[in-house]
This record gives C-alpha cells, structure tokens and sequence, in this order.
C-alpha cells in the first residue's frame, strides 16, 4: 500500500503512516531532489549557450552543440532509466515509458558514435591506464587507430 493509499485510510494514523513509509522513501528523495538541482544548473548553461550564441553571435560549432544535447538528454535519461523500480513501483511510469525511455538512451547513442574519438580524445584517461589502443602512452589517438 503507498502512502497516499495510507493516508486516504482513514483507520490508519496519519503520522505512523508518514514515519513507515519515509524510511524507503527519503534517501530516494534527498538523491531525487539533488538530480533536479543538478538538471536544473544543466538547463540554466544550456539556455546560456543559446543565448550567448545567438546574442552575441558566438561561433559554437554545430558539431559541438549537438553534442552537448545528446549528453545532457543522455545524462538526463540515465538518471530516470537508474530509478525505474521506484517510477513503477509508485505507478508515476507504465511500462509503455519504460520502453519509450530504454529506446530513447539507444537512440542518443547511436547518434553518438561519430563523436567516440573526440569524445575519447578529451577525456584523458588516468596515466596508468595508457598502456590500450583507446589512449596511447604516446598520445597520438588517430595515428595508433590507423595502424
């Protein structure tokens, strides 16, 4: 029975319904509410760099601005696709959205296999980690890739 199943009961105590149910629920929610913050500072720089693009005519490529939406929507998708037990279980998703989300993350992620290398190439590795084809000791990526 959820919470507000609980609460709509009115045999049950209010204030023991609230205390049961916030021990599954409130590190769900502190988590929750920190991913919004989180989305929120997301949206803020994104909304930013459309404004600085077209106000002050900045020449962000098209390339890069792709690429930081298929992030942003991918990072945002991970987030809920991590949760869906609790979506489900609270009756918030149906299993129609479940889908529609999982389709969504491999949708992006197609979209971004032209960008692997570039994405690989920026996000230097840890240097014990250099001795792989992906990230060079010698820091030459599209050289070793040819070889």
């Amino acid at each position: 029975m959820s919470l507000g199943q609980k609460l709509m009961d009115k045999s049950n105590d209010m204030f023991k319904a609230w205390n049961d149910e916030q021990v599954f629920g409130m590190q769900q929610l502190a988590m929750a509410y920190g991913e919004c913050a989180m989305l929120q500072f997301d949206l803020i720089f994104m909304k930013k760099i459309d404004t600085m693009h077209k106000k002050e005519h900045a020449s962000l490529k098209k390339d890069s601005k792709e690429l930081l939406y298929l992030l942003f929507n991918l990072s945002t998708l991970t987030k809920i696709e991590r949760d869906l037990t609790t979506w489900l279980e609270h009756a918030y998703f149906t299993y129609d959205h479940v889908e529609m989300i999982r389709n969504e993350i491999k949708n992006i992620l197609g979209k971004m296999k032209r960008f692997t290398a570039v994405l690989t190439d920026c996000m230097l590795p840890d240097e014990s980690l250099f001795d792989n084809m992906i990230a060079p000791n010698d820091g030459n990526l599209y050289g070793n890739i040819v070889k």
